[in-house]
């Protein structure tokens, strides 16, 4: 590829060479450009010196690769054996504005910016088929199938503190650092725009780590970031731009990962470990796809938290019927940081809170669609909730319940609230059993302990725990319950047992014990209730 430079007191940084002219400079590595006139600068020997530095300062390749290029490592660091670089930009000290948003892996940056590149080969990312990225330059040449592009920062101008290392000695080149100026190199890989299957993603080094891409550029990483650097205002170099050739790029691939003339603003994507974005919603602890809601005065509690790969989250509530059909408008909105301060965060959402803002009343009877989706790549899922008619603290209301037993020679019988669970006249041991609220009752809980033959008094355990054993031949001789929670007193626990050669024990009430001990009688049934006072 050639390139026709026009410059005005420029810096041809491919060739180390000072022109005056404003004649055309040919040169290889890029496309061509037709610059216009620029106005002069500063002291040739300040930027002279720099590309002489970096020529004299040109490192081995560190991988055993022709092509050596940098990525930027996340939480687990550097792949076995590959050398650490870092590049510490001292940015604009006055009004300083660095910022950052999202993953940008072990990049560090307050008031300045330390860039961290793992180096590897750069050969394994020719078989990436998957749209634009750029990974850090670390050889003469890129990898085939990418071009190489260059951004110059001016940073700080006083006192400049710029810095590198290489954790091997192997050293930063083609990047260079002189005085107050860093110039980065970059290979642009230019994919093709079709759905990541085996082998077209990117290479798998062990680690998390990330390239230099927007989401523009590079669709369906699991999650995006950007940096905004601050650098020296009131450039001598180029009417205050930090990229010697920013108005030439050739690639506008390149300007939407890394752009900007005063300050820079450049785009990074995780892309390793590589997974697609799940929606996993819970409302009141329940996963769906069916929630009773124990009234419409009770809370409906989002918990979008188990989502995996997600960095967004969007929400919406629409009424429904029981077949899942939608009616009317939808309440929905991304969250931000003002939602989360109003509502809740992620994994303690009001959403019942977020829909009555939205003009929402919740009506006995009635089904809701609840929805999250997340991104960056979108996936949803949707639980469809119904709102009881009743009232939990009415005096009389009854949870509903489903209790467990497992008994000898039956295995796991199941029942309801008020109901014999286990057998009668059948000599069959209760070995264990568990309880839960169907649907769950905010703020009230249930404990319960069992009396085990050659064991004893086991330990309390919250519902829906099982209690007792499976598999070991073991009577279960007694048992007792109680309830907890804010609500606790508001409410009883009521049961009954069936024993071994005396039949029905009396109702008793929690915490009582109903069976034996140390009488080697066994239980063979139980039933259990809860009722509000």
């Amino acid at each position: 590829m050639r390139i026709f430079v026009a410059i005005t007191a420029a810096v041809l940084l491919a060739g180390s060479v000072w022109a005056q002219s404003s004649e055309k400079i040919e040169t290889s590595g890029g496309p061509k450009i037709e610059p216009g006139p620029r106005s002069g600068c500063c002291a040739m020997s300040d930027v002279i010196k720099p590309m002489a530095a970096a020529e004299a300062s040109r490192s081995p390749i560190g991988t055993g690769s022709l092509h050596d290029v940098g990525i930027i490592p996340g939480k687990d660091g550097c792949p076995a054996g590959s050398e650490l670089i870092e590049i510490y930009m001292d940015d604009e000290d006055d009004d300083n504005a660095d910022s950052r948003s999202g993953w940008i892996g072990a990049i560090e940056q307050d008031r300045n910016t330390r860039f961290k590149f793992c180096r590897v080969d750069g050969d394994r990312f020719t078989s990436v088929l998957y749209s634009g990225f750029a990974v850090l330059q670390l050889s003469t040449t890129c990898p085939s199938g990418s071009a190489s592009y260059q951004r110059t920062f001016e940073n700080e101008r006083n006192h400049n503190a710029n810095t590198n290392s290489s954790s091997f000695g192997y050293g930063i080149s083609p990047n260079w650092q002189y005085g107050n100026f860093t110039q980065l190199s970059v290979c642009l890989f230019n994919g093709l725009s079709v759905p990541p299957y085996p082998g077209t993603w990117f290479p798998d080094f062990g680690v998390e780590y990330g390239v230099f891409a927007s989401q523009a550029t590079l669709a369906g990483a699991p999650t995006y970031g950007s940096l905004h650097i601050d650098d020296e205002d009131g450039s001598f170099i180029n009417h205050n731009q930090d990229d010697f050739n920013a108005e030439y790029y050739g690639s506008g691939l390149m300007m939407a990962i890394m752009s900007g003339t005063d300050n820079t603003d450049m785009q990074i994507a995780k892309v390793m470990p590589y997974c697609q974005p799940a929606a996993s919603p819970r409302i009141n602890g329940q996963p769906g796809p069916i929630v009773d809601i124990v009234g419409p005065d009770w809370p409906i509690i989002l918990d979008g938290s188990p989502s995996s790969c997600a960095d967004s989250y969007f929400v919406s509530i629409q009424l429904s019927d029981a077949n899942w059909a939608r009616y009317g408008p939808e309440a929905m909105r991304w969250l931000t940081a003002a939602e989360y301060s109003r509502y809740g965060p992620l994994n303690h959402f009001n959403i019942k809170k977020f829909a009555e803002d939205q003009w929402f009343t919740f009506v006995p009877g009635q089904y809701y669609r609840v929805k999250l989706a997340v991104g960056p790549t979108w996936n949803e899922k949707t639980i469809l909730i119904y709102i009881a008619g009743y009232n939990v603290l009415t005096p009389g209301f009854k949870p509903e319940l489903r209790v467990l037993a497992h008994v000898q020679s039956y295995g796991d019988l199941v029942g309801a609230q008020e109901q014999w669970v286990g057998t009668m006249g059948l000599a069959s041991r209760l070995e264990g059993f568990s309880v839960e609220f169907k649907p769950p009752i905010p703020d009230l809980g249930l404990e319960y302990m069992a009396h085990l033959a050659n064991i004893g008094d086991t330990p309390w355990v919250a519902a829906p725990a099982f209690v007792g054993t499976r598999g070991e031949a073991r009577r279960a001789e007694g048992f007792a319950a109680r309830v907890t929670g804010a609500n606790a007193s508001h409410y009883d626990v009521f049961y009954q047992c069936h024993m071994q050669g005396i039949g029905n024990s009396p109702i008793l009430t929690g915490p009582d014990f109903c069976g034996t001990r140390g009488e080697a009688r066994r239980i063979e049934a139980l039933r259990i209730w809860i009722v509000a006072k």
